[in-house]
């Protein structure tokens, strides 16, 4: 069994990886964005993202919405394309994720399309076991998605507090995880992303699966994608290989995620990442 600081030692090895590719994925880097010109095609793109009434299950696309018609609270989060929020809606004192995301980044990035996917899946399936979009407009230069904010933080933070999980919390999680996968590949999609800093808890102690930034629509059959994406240490061997791959690959992670639970690290867990690769 694994000492108990080995999943903070996981987490200072931790790769971030923000952009995707068929070449494979590049590492984050840190700075202001240079400025984007903004092309025809991206400005439709992100005109797009707001919609003009009420999506599906009652989603609430208002173009009408500002900024100043939340509080800001505190930075619950940060990324390379932003940050969360947790924030007050003034009209009615509901407390929400704010997720704000820079368009310059994004195109900067080639990030329109992930966030459009992101927007598309939050906006279309409503499941116990994910997070929900209830609101989502623009600024001239910002993105912002309203979501539903829950207070059990990260399943991540969770895990690095106590080293590791009892066999029954364990299995417990990943049942939840597996019905949140269900769900996201009966409507056709692949998450490409399980790793617990991507899990969220409520104040029942219930996950919910967030950040569907690289997920992929329309895989549907026999249908293979071969976008080289993801955390290093949940890959699945054939998303390494490239030969391409399928819904399968979110098994093969969350298989890596329960031995992480249980034990305290992933499996082929190396902090030299071509090794990591290697024994994967």
């Amino acid at each position: 069994m694994f000492p108990v600081n080995l999943c903070h030692e996981k987490s200072l090895y931790f790769i971030p990886f923000t952009h995707v590719g068929n070449k494979g994925l590049l590492k984050g880097k840190k700075g202001k964005a240079e400025p984007a010109d903004l092309q025809d095609e991206d400005k439709i793109r992100l005109e797009d993202f707001v919609g003009d009434g009420t999506g599906r299950n009652g989603v609430k696309l208002n173009p009408s919405l500002k900024p100043e018609d939340f509080e800001l609270l505190q930075v619950v989060g940060k990324g390379s394309f932003g940050k969360v929020f947790q924030v007050r809606k003034k009209d009615t004192g509901q407390i929400y994720a704010m997720k704000v995301l820079k368009k310059e980044v994004l195109l900067k990035r080639k990030q329109v399309v992930h966030t459009q996917t992101e927007r598309r899946i939050l906006e279309g399936i409503t499941h116990p076991f994910l997070v929900s979009l209830r609101f989502a407009f623009q600024t001239e230069d910002k993105l912002y998605m309203i979501l539903d904010y829950f207070t059990g933080g990260e399943l991540f933070f969770h895990l690095k507090s106590s080293g590791r999980f009892s066999e029954e919390l364990a299995r417990f999680y990943t049942a939840e995880l597996t019905l949140a996968l269900e769900c996201l590949h009966k409507n056709t999609i692949v998450y490409r992303d399980i790793k617990p800093e991507n899990v969220l808890l409520d104040e029942e102690g219930h996950i919910r699966l967030t950040d569907f930034g690289l997920s992929k629509e329309s895989i549907t059959g026999n249908t293979l994608t071969h976008t080289f994406c993801g955390t290093p240490e949940y890959l699945a061997p054939e998303v390494i290989h490239g030969a391409g791959y399928n819904k399968a690959v979110d098994w093969w992670s969350l298989g890596t995620l329960l031995y992480e639970m249980i034990t305290g690290l992933p499996p082929f867990f190396n902090t030299n990442v071509h090794v990591m690769y290697e024994k994967i």
